[in-house]
């Protein structure tokens, strides 16, 4: 899903017809003043949140797991993207606190699955205890909740 957004906008760009990125001046702008930020990057995820949990949906659904609209949404909002567009920094706070939340579990799970990983090839004790760290760093009441279709 996120490579075939970024072949519509290459597309459209090549085209010169941009009005689905209607930010891309800004986002250009800003590139050439903020290192490492990417502006054509930006100005193609813009607006696009409703693409991406679609995507996320159709992928789970082929593979018979499903997770919370919230947690679509927080993984939708996930990334630069969450940090750079006018449409975050405008969500409603009570949404963007709930999204930043399940964004941050999800990162402390897959720091967990690493470390688990790790322990499981090399059975040390150091690994152990960086895993058992990394496990209790997890809030796993809001996994389990954001691990079902029904919130």
């Amino acid at each position: 899903m996120h490579k075939g957004l970024h072949s519509r906008y290459h597309k459209a760009r090549a085209e010169g017809n941009l009005s689905d990125y209607p930010t891309l001046e800004r986002h250009y702008n800003q590139q050439g003043t903020t290192p490492g930020y990417e502006g054509d990057h930006e100005a193609m995820a813009e607006g696009n949140i409703p693409t991406f949990v679609q995507g996320m949906k159709e992928f789970d659904a082929s593979y018979g797991t499903e997770h919370s609209d919230d947690w679509y949404n927080a993984m939708a909002w996930w990334g630069s993207l969450s940090r750079a567009t006018d449409d975050w920094k405008n969500l409603d706070p009570s949404l963007h606190s709930k999204y930043t939340s399940i964004q941050n579990n999800e990162q402390n799970y897959m720091k967990y699955l690493d470390a688990r990983a790790t322990y499981l090839g090399d059975k040390t004790k150091a690994n152990r205890q960086a895993m058992n760290a990394a496990k209790g760093n997890v809030d796993w009441n809001l996994y389990k909740k954001t691990r079902t279709a029904t919130e």
